[in-house]
């Protein structure tokens, strides 16, 4: 039988775990700052061209499914670290005469656009990216993995209606995007006015 206290030491080196993926997740995935300059997928009108998606080379072969997923979007990301590794599911595909490939994105309108241009065949994105392509395009959502809220963070206690006029980060078009809209209006302020 485990103890609770072996049970806590577990839990607490897994959370450490954790914290050292995410960190080297991160590290691997996002763009590093060259010659001072940083490089955003918001700096640029067509996510393709962007340094970290220009190397993927999608496969239009209908052998081929192309999965695009976000990394960083947790918890939902674990599920499909587990699913590139599903050799069950590889078996399968196999099975049919298909090969399952994964690439990874910033946010789920960057999956978005790609899904839009034909690249991608499954897109797994947060609330407001999958209603936002099924909105605009032709796709099926066949499950709901997390459903959760968005928090606004500050570097000091304030109000919304202490935002006016202050800078704000969000990925656009995401469910971040959405609750900043909503905080906003429930003040009569708009995206005008931050």
């Amino acid at each position: 039988m485990i103890s609770l206290k072996e049970m806590s030491t577990a839990a607490k080196a897994l959370g450490v775990l954790s914290f050292i993926l995410l960190a080297l997740l991160i590290i691997t995935v996002f763009p590093e700052k060259r010659e001072g300059k940083h490089t955003s997928v918001e700096s640029v009108r067509d996510p393709s061209s962007h340094q970290i998606y220009s190397g993927y080379d999608f496969s239009a072969d209908d052998s081929i499914v192309n999965v695009g997923y976000q990394p960083l979007y947790v918890p939902t990301s674990w599920i499909f670290e587990v699913v590139k590794r599903d050799t069950i599911l590889k078996d399968a595909l196999s099975a049919l005469g298909l090969d399952i490939r994964f690439y990874p994105f910033l946010k789920g309108d960057d999956v978005n656009f790609f899904m839009r241009r034909g690249d991608l065949d499954v897109g797994i994105g947060s609330d407001m990216p999958a209603l936002t392509n099924a909105a605009t395009g032709d796709v099926i959502i066949p499950a709901m993995i997390q459903q959760g809220f968005t928090s606004i963070v500050a570097n000091r206690s304030m109000l919304v209606r202490d935002l006016r006029g202050k800078k704000i980060g969000y990925a656009y078009g995401s469910s971040a995007h959405f609750t900043v809209l909503d905080a906003l209006a429930s003040e009569g302020l708009t995206e005008e006015d931050v």
